[in-house]
């Protein structure tokens, strides 16, 4: 791929950082496609940053110019690792059509992941979702997708996609290769009751952010089997995040955000990242902006902290246990990794075959107590549809 055809390079403005009396400490030092040195072997990196100021389909209009915002203050924190291999590319040339801008990102994404590289995405509006959908369903078989919202952007009455229905077009597109889309973090009086109905008949996890606050830990197995997370700043609550032209009161606080992104960087299948809708025009003291770059930072700190932490036959790494739940006449079976103390549970298919999916203690707790968890119905049942 020409990088030149399909970014604009690093604005000099960024660039200057690195004038910052001490740089080499800061996130600043990481490659820089700019005029005069451009990224040419994107497979010598592990990660690149884009943004992408496509703001056509979205009523929030003002985050076209978040991508340069959130780099200012990225790149004044200081590395969380000195071995870092990432990239900047810079922003997407916006086609002169919407569906021109999806194209060229579906492209650039098809582009990295065949490099192995993992894309971290600076929005821009969070229907830019589906184009990286699209991208993944021409390289991946069974997706799961998983959004950070306020709202579950499935139902609306314009057929064109925009950043209220964007779910539901990449349910209803052909060959959609959806094995689960999660909504972590929704709030129920921002939502129609249909909207939620419509998510459980299709199989799909909708989890009320109430029900996250209690134990923020349990966004980890979600994310640990996700393949893109898409986090729409909204999400946090406006205190801590007032760039967006519809913010709540209530959502999850900045130290959550963070955690939600690390647990999504630590994730060995998480493959891209995104951040959306942030809008500058109406961010306090560039409030948000810092709180973008910490988030970014924070999934950045997780990816150099993955562990490869997968259950495989006879690894000693792992402690496998076997519980029968009598009134089903099942035996139920789960792995417990020995370096990080994360579960799974493994769901039988057809032909002496298995999934393993992420689980928690919890779920473990519940077949212990001679209940089936949740989480294995759910997985069965999409399995089988």
């Amino acid at each position: 791929m020409e990088f030149d055809l399909y970014f604009k390079p690093v604005s000099a403005k960024i660039e200057s950082l690195k004038k910052l009396t001490d740089s080499k400490d800061r996130l600043i030092e990481i490659t820089l496609h700019t005029e005069k040195e451009k990224i040419k072997k994107i497979e010598d990196f592990d990660i690149a940053l884009i943004g992408v100021c496509e703001e056509r389909a979205s009523e929030n209009q003002g985050t076209k110019d978040a991508p340069n915002e959130i780099r200012e203050k990225l790149y004044k924190l200081f590395k969380p690792s000195h071995n870092l291999k990432i990239c900047d590319l810079g922003n997407l040339t916006i086609g002169q059509t919407l569906k021109d801008t999806n194209i060229a990102l579906r492209d650039a994404i098809i582009e990295l992941r065949s490099k192995n590289v993992v894309p971290i995405l600076l929005g821009g509006s969070q229907e830019l979702s589906v184009a990286i959908y699209e991208a993944y369903r021409k390289i991946e078989t069974h997706l799961n997708l998983v959004f950070i919202d306020s709202r579950i952007d499935f139902i609306s009455a314009k057929s064109e996609i925009i950043s209220d229905n964007y779910i539901q077009r990449i349910i209803q597109s052909q060959n959609n290769r959806i094995f689960n889309i999660s909504v972590l973090g929704y709030q129920n009086y921002l939502n129609n009751p249909k909207t939620i109905e419509r998510m459980r008949k299709n199989l799909l996890d909708a989890i009320r952010l109430g029900e996250l606050k209690q134990n923020i830990l349990n966004i980890e197995p979600i994310l640990r089997d996700a393949n893109f997370v898409s986090f729409d700043i909204s999400a946090i609550k406006q205190s801590d995040a007032p760039a967006h032209y519809n913010p709540s009161p209530n959502g999850f606080d900045a130290i959550e955000a963070c955690q939600i992104a690390k647990y999504a960087g630590i994730s060995d299948n998480v493959s891209c990242f995104g951040l959306f809708e942030v809008n500058p025009i109406y961010d306090r003291n560039g409030q948000t902006a810092h709180l973008a770059a910490q988030i970014i930072w924070h999934f950045i700190e997780g990816f150099y902290e993955r562990l490869k932490d997968i259950p495989i036959a006879e690894d000693t790494n792992y402690k496998k246990f076997h519980i029968i739940i009598e009134n089903v006449n099942q035996n139920f079976i789960f792995y417990k990794s020995l370096k990080t103390n994360r579960w799974w549970i493994e769901i039988p298919l057809q032909a002496n075959t298995k999934k393993l999916v992420a689980c928690s203690y919890e779920d473990y707790q519940m077949a212990s107590n001679q209940d089936i968890p949740d989480i294995w119905w759910k997985t069965l049942q999409k399995l089988n549809r």
